[in-house]
């Protein structure tokens, strides 16, 4: 198969599983179901994926790289951590309830057989760190690299276990707010935990 439509059946492959994960899950997404989704053969799948953990790392990578283009758009730079923060917040929460089935691909999909992901798979996952790094930056002195990073991911890690009770409807047994009530709590408490310290 020549390079130019080999390159042209993955992106096509790509497109048409990330409709059937954002429809059904990621649980739908069969190489059967693909190849007569994408009019194709189920061989030709293989010609380009190695298999379906390559092909769904591949929809992982283009939801990582939406998010992290969706919150750059939204982060308020150059105002207070604070509203940084709560911008990126309501943004990312926005984009789970939006994209359920395909942020849920993206944050429980293993590979099945323990292979490392791609460097450029880490690097969209770095630029999510690197807007929430960037909001609360003013909050740190240079030589505390350490802890703005560590506090970065800390803040990622809360947010992130909040989106997930959310979508599994299981918020209310833990809370009675709603999930951007809960954000914003926690964020201006660890925040204030950070300034209290400084």
């Amino acid at each position: 198969m020549p390079r130019k439509a080999r390159a042209g059946l993955r992106d096509d492959l790509i497109s048409t599983a990330e409709n059937i994960v954002r429809e059904q899950g990621v649980v739908a997404l069969t190489a059967r179901t693909l190849a007569h989704e994408a009019k194709c053969a189920v061989g030709s799948i293989y010609n380009v994926f190695g298999d379906l953990d390559d092909l769904i790392i591949g929809i992982n990578m283009r939801t990582m790289a939406r998010l992290v283009a969706d919150l750059g758009g939204v982060r308020k730079a150059g105002t207070a951590p604070e509203d940084q923060l709560m911008a990126l917040a309501f943004g990312y929460i926005q984009f789970i309830l939006a994209e359920q089935n395909l942020w849920s691909a993206l944050m429980q999909h293993h590979p099945t057989d323990g292979r490392e992901l791609p460097d450029r798979y880490l690097g969209e996952m770095n630029g999510l760190f690197a807007e929430i790094e960037a909001s609360i930056a003013p909050l740190f002195k240079e030589h505390d690299h350490e802890e703005h990073i560590r506090a970065a991911r800390i803040l990622w890690s809360n947010l992130h276990g909040l989106c997930s009770l959310a979508i599994s409807d299981k918020l209310d047994l833990v809370a009675g707010d709603n999930v951007e009530t809960l954000a914003e709590d926690m964020i201006f408490t660890y925040l204030a935990g950070i300034k209290a310290t400084r």
